[in-house]
């Protein structure tokens, strides 16, 4: 299985599920990962003198359950330990099992090992952010190449243990293991438990799923006693045929009710509803991977779904010239290389203002919400009372609800990462499986990220009852029940949304009037503070930290534009700077190769650090700001302090190689950087009419002019040509961004 999109909450380890297939050479034992591993199932192969391991757990916790596992089921040597499979779900954290058993040999088919060569330290990133830092090892124990057609375990010559590969199960390049003699087959990710929904996202064309078919055929062929499936909630029923007879028939039924039909024939919730109805006992409350098995094929296939990120050709399995261009294919120059990075960064970037357009007309029509009509003397942001109670806490179907929620954590999230992934995916799961546990602060958090998640959606492909305004609306409707109440991280998390999406357009009323509310809660619950944080996890440090960060970011920002000081004191603030190097990769951009990086999120906060100062020295009332010589020198000081911010960003993110890229979401995130930082130099570049030379060199130009018919160069201020220099780079890329929205324009 598959794992390149943000999954349904993932369970903790649940109970341990083993089976025995013995012989008396040789016998299989069954082990089901349960939770964060996706029910995937490992088989451990015990002969007279050794065994041998076939499948390794994504998660940590899940190798560690396994060693003990294997410790407890037999006393024969652990001598090796196969991966049938690419899938992260099967091999990501088997480090640490195989740590346990240091004399352990590791070995994939040479196709298998390399694509996890290629995609390991990708999927490490991607996991930490979904599963925690913890739970995912730092570095992918990779596996050696292994060829053969088959292998004896020691004492155990006479019963051999055959590979059959490539063969396609789930993707392309698997390995099946049969073992003749007690005739069991381990069929990895070929085969799925009866009581279980497929992954399907990787069979992207007619001919792949026939190969898969064509698995399924040799499999009946054999004619097993036993057959292993990758993928079980129950190992009680590992027979001959009712696994593969399950997995046949539901590759059927996908072949002629979606496939037949063709990509986006029907929208994710109608394939939703029709495997639903086909299969209704797939869908167990014990396991969400089933669940989230269905909701990716939904979302891979139907139109207006979130599609999968796909690292490895499957097209070129059934196409011949298509494998061609992929080897031809090779970038040529720094450009090229950043625009192959920005194509895999395609679906987990994505700036904040992407879609703003869509809100900014929507908040300027006249009478259309609570939220888009100014009101006399200020805006009206409180809480009508409308709507909390009577409207029941509704949300959309959960499939649709999942998909928003995996938009915005693999697009703006990951530059400004606001919430934790599992937490805020565990949120969503209890709301539809728990809902006596239901409370309007998770409803109005779900609301802001579907409301940001919409604006990342093209108009045409969006439902027609639900748009950014829409989600923002409800959110907005219980924000007198967030502020009033108990407040919790949650809340300050929810209004900081709010903030994300108004701070965007023209009118900072509304923005400005809730971030005082949100630092307001944040401060209440300390989240400036190093204080009393020792009963914290760092997991949950990391998040509160990165919470206040993004309001500091708001505030700052809010600041510059409005002229108005920021709420937030600096001196109160002892937390650390956003890390530099964040385990969980968030806020961090790779060009091509992984040969550069960059922290935007730290570049981000360090650049909101700069506008504070900016603030006190050039916009604010003290008397120290109307000080000519003060101002002179705060002058030089911000000027150096840009310099030196500028300086720290790769030349491969400068404004030129963003605009070579040609990917938008990549130019609009830089180009709302790149303007904020222009504008601080913009705003000490200014002339003040109290600088002592300044009055008297433009007097002395104009006479000389006059008088001798020539002159010097007028007086220019401090910084004048730097900021010259850096708008003309600037500008190819503001051109290049095609749709432009306030933040753009201060």
């Amino acid at each position: 299985m598959r794992l390149t999109t943000i999954s349904l909450a993932l369970q903790s380890i649940g109970l341990i599920s083993a089976r025995a297939i013995s012989h008396p050479g040789l016998r299989v034992e069954t082990f089901i990962n349960h939770g964060s591993s996706f029910d995937m199932v490992s088989s451990l192969i015990i002969g007279s003198q050794a065994a041998v391991l076939i499948d390794l757990p994504m998660a940590i916790e899940g190798a560690e359950a396994l060693a003990d596992w294997v410790r407890n089921t037999t006393d024969k040597p652990l001598v090796a330990a196969f991966t049938t499979h690419f899938h992260p779900d099967h091999y990501l954290s088997g480090g640490a099992l195989l740590s346990r058993f240091p004399e352990a040999k590791y070995y994939a088919n040479s196709k298998a090992a390399a694509e996890i060569k290629k995609e390991a330290a990708h999927k490490v990133q991607l996991m930490k952010g979904v599963l925690g830092e913890k739970s995912i090892v730092n570095k992918v124990h990779l596996p050696t190449p292994y060829d053969f057609s088959f292998f004896t375990l020691p004492g155990d010559e006479a019963t051999p243990i055959h590979f059959l590969n490539p063969l396609t199960g789930d993707t392309v390049d698997e390995t099946l293991f049969w073992i003749p003699s007690i005739k069991t087959l381990i069929a990895g990710d070929s085969v799925y438990g009866h009581d279980m929904h497929l992954w399907l996202a990787d069979s992207l064309t007619k001919a792949l799923t026939e190969s898969w078919l064509s698995t399924l055929d040799l499999i009946d062929y054999l004619k097993p006693n036993a057959v292993i499936p990758g993928h079980s909630l129950s190992n009680k029923k590992f027979g001959c045929s009712i696994d593969v007879d399950h997995t046949r028939t539901y590759l059927k039924y996908w072949q002629n009710e979606i496939e037949a039909k063709g990509l986006d024939h029907f929208t994710p919730q109608a394939i939703f509803d029709k495997f639903n109805k086909q299969f209704p006992d797939l869908l167990n409350l014990n396991s969400s991977t089933s669940a989230f098995l269905l909701n990716s094929t939904a979302e891979q296939f139907g139109r207006g779904g979130t599609r999968q990120v796909h690292y490895i050709n499957l097209a070129a399995y059934t196409d011949a010239t298509s494998r061609k261009a992929a080897i031809r294919k090779q970038p040529n120059s720094t450009a090229a290389a950043l625009q192959s990075q920005v194509q895999s960064l395609e679906t987990s970037l994505d700036e904040a203002q992407q879609r703003i357009k869509e809100l900014e007309e929507r908040l300027t029509q006249k009478g259309s919400s609570q939220i888009d009509q100014p009101q006399q003397g200020g805006y009206d942001v409180s809480y009508s009372g409308r709507n909390s109670l009577d409207s029941g806490l509704e949300l959309p179907p959960q499939h649709e609800v999942l998909s928003g929620v995996n938009k915005f954590l693999a697009t703006f999230n990951t530059i400004l990462p606001l919430f934790h992934p599992q937490k805020l995916l565990s949120g969503v799961n209890v709301w539809y499986e728990q809902p006596h546990q239901r409370d309007t602060s998770t409803w109005a958090a779900i609301n802001v990220v579907l409301s940001l998640a919409y604006r990342h959606i093209p108009d045409e492909e969006k439902p027609p009852n639900y748009s950014t305004l829409h989600f923002m609306n409800k959110a907005q409707s219980v924000l007198n029940d967030i502020m009033l109440g108990d407040s919790s991280l949650l809340d300050v998390q929810t209004i900081v949304g709010m903030v994300l999406l108004l701070q965007a357009t023209s009118d900072l009323k509304p923005a400005s009037a809730l971030i005082p509310i949100a630092l307001r809660l944040a401060r209440g619950l300390r989240l400036h503070s190093r204080s009393n944080m020792d009963h914290l996890s760092p997991s949950e440090a990391l998040e509160r930290d990165r919470v206040f960060w993004i309001a500091y970011i708001l505030d700052r920002d809010i600041s510059m534009r409005t002229k108005l000081p920021p709420i937030q004191s600096q001196n109160d603030i002892s937390i650390d700077w956003p890390s530099a190097t964040p385990a969980d990769g968030a806020g961090m951009l790779y060009t091509a190769g992984n040969s550069s990086s960059f922290n935007f999120f730290l570049s981000r906060v360090q650049l909101a650090h700069i506008q504070g100062q900016v603030y006190e020295a050039m916009l604010s009332k003290s008397p120290t700001a109307s000080d000519v010589y003060v101002r002179l020198d705060n002058v030089a000081r911000i000027h150096q302090t840009l310099d030196h911010w500028l300086a720290h960003i790769p030349f491969e993110f400068s404004p030129n190689a963003v605009t070579q890229s040609g990917n938008a979401n990549l130019q609009r995130a830089f180009g709302v950087l790149y303007s904020s930082h222009l504008t601080c130099r913009s705003v000490v570049c200014k002339a003040h009419a109290m600088e002592a030379q300044w009055i008297p060199s433009l007097q002395d130009f104009g006479r000389k002019a006059v008088e001798q018919g020539l002159a010097t160069a007028p007086r220019l201020p401090v910084g004048w040509h730097k900021l010259v220099h850096e708008s003309r780079d600037y500008m190819e890329l503001f051109v290049a961004i095609n749709r432009k929205d306030p933040a753009f324009i201060w």
